[in-house]
Order: structure tokens, then sequence, then C-alpha cells
């Protein structure tokens, strides 16, 4: 069955049952959900959108900004960054933005996953995002190409904007949240465990303190765990500068606003492919994430 006939941002694909998104600067953000019986994230066709476990007012992972511009960050970004010339730009096209006429892009958007594929400068990227049958977690699924004739020294940087958990709390009372923030690094993983407050008011606030992490396989070289920290004053996610100086600082401490950024440094030769492995997910403490985040950290279990 052949496609259907392609309009200016995308066609259906009958045959895959996907809608393929041909380029990344639409009119707004095509979102898809990627979701079980328990974890819900939604992503957007260049990788924006917020996830959650079971309820959003109290259990979300990764931050969602109201009324932001533009409308989709933050999100689930990998930078990768030559290291030879400096340059660098991330595999959804956002946030780093490379013009559109210089870059090929298409964002196949199927049940339960998405796949965004992205070349510029010689390297392809194909990042499948999913969420398990099992697990509150999703998968970030990276295999970066070399198509060119040279070998490329390369880093990629990850990032993954925690939220404060409830809703209103991560909202209403930003202010004081940073201040009481809690987060570390360990055994590869960048960890979030800030108290969270499932109570439904002032006269009934319960605090507990649920983990997220954000790790990847293979183990990554440096790390950041701190939004400031890895973007820089007065920059956002398009100009990172953690990004633009290739080398992430190994900083995780309290207080702040967490995220889970990871960095890999290798070299690509002409042909090859490297796969990095990311896993975003939640659990109920730190040493219960500990455990379970090592699922789903081969190749075989994620295919």
């Amino acid at each position: 069955m052949s496609k259907v006939a392609a309009g200016k941002y995308g066609y259906f694909d009958p045959d895959a049952r996907e809608y393929v998104v041909t380029r990344p600067d639409t009119p707004r953000p095509w979102y898809n959900y990627l979701m079980n019986e328990s974890y819900v994230a939604m992503i957007s066709n260049t990788g924006g959108g917020v996830s959650y476990d079971t309820d959003p007012r109290v259990y979300r992972l990764l931050r969602y900004r109201y009324q932001n511009v533009p409308y989709d960050r933050p999100g689930r970004y990998i930078y990768i960054r030559d290291n030879e010339d400096k340059s660098y730009w991330s595999a959804t096209w956002a946030p780093v933005h490379p013009p559109v006429k210089d870059c090929k892009y298409s964002c196949r958007v199927g049940t339960n996953y998405q796949i965004v594929t992205f070349e510029y400068k010689g390297i392809r990227t194909d990042v499948t995002y999913f969420v398990p049958a099992e697990g509150k977690l999703e998968i970030w699924d990276l295999k970066i190409t070399n198509t060119g004739k040279k070998a490329r020294k390369l880093s990629t940087f990850s990032y993954a904007e925690f939220a404060f958990w409830g809703a209103m709390r991560d909202l209403m009372n930003i202010d004081n949240c940073p201040n009481i923030s809690r987060q570390h690094y360990e055994n590869g993983a960048v960890l979030h465990y800030s108290y969270n407050d499932i109570g439904t008011g002032l006269n009934n606030m319960k605090f507990v303190q649920n983990a997220g992490y954000h790790v990847s396989t293979p183990k990554c070289n440096r790390y950041t765990g701190d939004r400031d920290t890895f973007l820089g004053r007065y920059r956002d996610e398009k100009n990172p500068i953690v990004v633009e100086s290739g080398r992430a600082p190994n900083f995780c401490e309290w207080s702040g606003y967490p995220v889970g950024s990871l960095q890999h440094t290798f070299t690509l030769k002409p042909g090859a492919t490297k796969r990095i492995i990311y896993r975003t997910g939640m659990s109920v403490d730190v040493k219960t994430a500990l455990k379970e985040m090592q699922a789903y950290s081969t190749p075989k279990e994620v295919d």
C-alpha cells in the first residue's frame, strides 16, 4: 500500500501505521502519548513534553512549563558536539534549532513509540522513545552513525529536567522548592529525591521522598545534576554552557533545580554506529530506584 499524499509537514504511512512528520518546525508541537498502565510520557515531534506516574497532580517526573515559549520546552534532549570544530546540535532538532534547510529530519509517530531521525554535518542520529509494558520509566534509545568519510571525535549530552513532583507545588512554591531539593550522583545515575507533598492541602500535608533517576548504558564519562550549572547564566536550552565548553563538571549537590545530564565522549569511524540507552524513571525511594533502574539496561532487553 502506498503512502497517503504528503502535506506540508508530513503524511500517514499505512503500512507502518505511523504518521511521519517530515519537518521539525511545525506550527505547533505534534504530541504523542507513550504510556503503560502506570507511567505516562507526553512527547512532541522535537522531544519536548512532560511525564508522570499515575497522577500528574502529585507524581510529575519531567517538568512542564505553563504558557512556555517555545511551547514544548523543556524536553528529552540529546546534544551532539563535534569536539574538533566545537559545533553542536541536538538529535531532535530542538532546542538548538539549526537551519531546517541544512538538515534531514523525520519523526515517525507510532503507537506507544516515537522515532526521531536527524542528520546534520555528516552525523545521523536515530532516537526511539518508548515506555515499556512494565515499569515506571521511559527509554531513549539513541543510535549515532558517522555517515562521512573521516573519523569524528564527538560528545553527547543528555538533558532531563526534573519537576518538584506536585504540579501545584512546582508551579506555586517554586521560590522554596530549590532551597530544599535533594539530588546526587551514584552508580552512573543522577538521582532526584526532593520532598514530595502528596496531601491535598495545608491541613493534611504528607511528605514523602520519591526518587527519580536518569541513567545510561554504557555508563557516562561525566555528569551534571544542576540545571543552572548546565545552562549557565543568562542562557537557556538552546546554548547550554556545558555543551558549549564540551566538559560536564561532575556537579550534583543538594539545592537548586535538578536535572539529569550524562556525557559520553568517543571517536566514531566512518560508517560506524554507537548506541546509548537512556532510562528516565521513578521509584518509591532511592534504594529501590537503584535496583529498578537496572531493568532494560542491555540492548537485548530494549530490543
